[in-house]
Formats: structure tokens, sequence, C-alpha cells
């Protein structure tokens, strides 16, 4: 692993759900990247006592980039529906993923490609 990054402690839409008398849920997710040229999302999934430990579980495997991801980065999200991360490598991209609303599938946005290695 080469980067970690947190997510923002309110998901998305907790402001809307806010708004319609709904209490937001802290959700705990981490984005890493690596030399295996993937950025992975992980979420910390609490169990009750009779169902095993608490652990953190991949949600997702972001595969755009062809060479090691040097870094990665969540943006806050102030609680809208919409998140994003942003990462880079060696490769020379640098690409900012959007997830419209929670579980939804991740979309991502080459916004740079040079021919050197980006951090």
């Amino acid at each position: 692993c080469t980067a970690v990054s947190w997510a923002p402690y309110l998901p998305p839409g907790s402001i809307l759900n806010a708004a319609h008398g709904k209490p937001p849920n802290s959700t705990r997710r981490i984005v890493s990247a690596g030399c295996d040229h993937l950025v992975k999302i992980w979420r910390f999934q609490e169990r009750a006592a009779a169902l095993g430990q608490n652990s953190w579980e991949l949600e997702s495997t972001l595969d755009e980039h062809t060479d090691w991801v040097r870094d990665v980065k969540w943006a806050g999200n102030l609680g809208l529906p919409f998140t994003h991360i942003a990462s880079c490598g060696q490769d020379g991209k640098v690409i900012v993923w959007q997830q419209k609303c929670d579980g939804e599938k991740w979309e991502s946005q080459v916004i740079q490609t040079t021919d050197k290695p980006q951090w």
C-alpha cells in the first residue's frame, strides 16, 4: 500500500436525510492505493459478538490505472448525496472517481495524463 485516506465522517446523502428527519449513520470507510495498480475502497463492518469479529471488508476495486497508484485522497462531501476520490500514479494519470449514491458504481474521469509520474 502506497497511500491511504479516510472517508468523510458523514456518509453521502446524510444532509438530505436529516432534512427528512432521519439521523445520519456514520460510515467508516477508507481508500487505499498501491503497486497493484488498484484503488481499493474498504468499509468497516461491525458485527454482533455472536456473529464474529468486526472487520474491514473490500467494498470496491477501481482499476483505471496502468502502473503504481502513488497517492489517493477522499474529498470531503459535507453529507451531500455524492462522494469523490482523486488518485494519481506512476502512469501519469490523475483520475477523479465519483459515486453518486452509497452502493452505486464508481465512475472515473481522467483529468490529466502526462508522460511523468504523478504524486
